[in-house]
């Protein structure tokens, strides 16, 4: 091995040894030397526990009216749902009644709600349903030549 080599490593060896020196303090070396040699626990935590069911935030109905072509304001949902709708047209030559569930925050989604030739001035009506929605704001975006139209979600236990 040569000199310098080995001057080289003499010289890394004290400067890792002086910034050893320099970091510790006596009371860090007092508390290294004070291991405990059992665990003994200085203070209770807590586990946390789920509410019983009984206590969970109970899902609502929520109804949405409109008439002819419009977006719905906003409204939340989370879950699965049954869908009832009517809608009634304002003369006997009847109407069109197309309308979709969508997300608020623009992410595609597939969902159909009506698709109805309404063929007179009688109410119309219908069902179906919707399964395991994200809990976010949607609306229902219709495209309508109804005169009044409703839908209610009703949750599914």
């Amino acid at each position: 091995m040569s000199s310098k080599f080995t001057g080289f490593i003499a010289l890394i060896f004290a400067a890792a040894i002086a910034v050893g020196c320099q970091t510790s303090s006596s009371d860090d070396n007092a508390a290294a030397t004070d291991i405990p040699t059992e665990a003994s626990p200085s203070t209770e935590v807590e586990t946390p526990t789920e509410a019983p069911a009984s206590e969970a935030p109970a899902r609502e109905a929520v109804t949405i009216t409109g008439s002819g072509t419009l977006k719905s304001a906003p409204f939340a949902l989370a879950g699965s749902y049954t869908v009832s709708w009517s809608a009634k047209a304002g003369s006997d030559v009847g109407c069109y009644h197309g309308t979709d569930l969508e997300r608020v925050d623009g992410q595609l989604m597939l969902e159909t709600l009506t698709n109805e030739i309404i063929d007179d001035a009688e109410e119309h009506t219908g069902s179906s349903a919707v399964y395991n929605l994200e809990a976010l704001d949607y609306y229902i975006n219709a495209n309508s030549g109804c005169d009044t139209w409703s839908f209610v979600f009703t949750p599914i236990n």
